[in-house]
């Protein structure tokens, strides 16, 4: 879906109006979808490497029930479902948990750096749970998509 011309001819674009600009004046891309779960795991733990190395390690621990699936995260919700492997959602929930903590902390010195972790750290949890539902056969799982990205669109604005 992103890997287009257009997509890349708006990203060129926007690195350069952004190029002159101070931080807090610099217009964003974000995704809204929760198809990157592994992709926010990792954003997740690179940042808090910097940031927090004992925090990274946790968050690492955490995300290593998931990892066994990283290749193909819908088999995790099969996993889950058929109770042959447990749930990961009270690990990377308490991620989220951590996030909000440190941003309540920290939040005046690493906004928008935290604020994107952050976002990832929803997305993890949304996604965690997306693929245990998804099998279920009902419409939780396409109600939880859209809520994911109605809450991402809130939480960007």
């Amino acid at each position: 879906m992103w890997r287009n011309a257009e997509t890349l001819e708006f990203a060129t674009w926007l690195h350069s109006h952004n190029a002159e600009k101070p931080p807090k004046e610099r217009a964003g891309f974000y995704g809204l979808d929760l198809y990157s779960l592994f992709t926010s795991t990792h954003a997740i733990v690179d940042y808090l490497e910097d940031v927090d190395p004992a925090l990274a390690a946790l968050a690492r621990h955490r995300f290593g029930c998931l990892t066994p699936w990283e290749a193909e995260p819908a088999a995790y919700g099969y996993a889950a479902l058929t109770g042959a492997y447990r749930a990961c959602a009270e690990d990377v929930t308490q991620v989220l948990v951590d996030l909000h903590q440190r941003r309540m902390a920290q939040a005046y010195r690493d906004g928008e750096r935290l604020f994107d972790a952050q976002q990832n750290a929803y997305l993890v949890a949304n996604a965690e749970r997306y693929y245990r539902v998804m099998y279920y056969g009902s419409r939780a799982s396409w109600n939880l998509r859209d809520g994911h990205m109605f809450e991402t669109l809130q939480n960007v604005l």
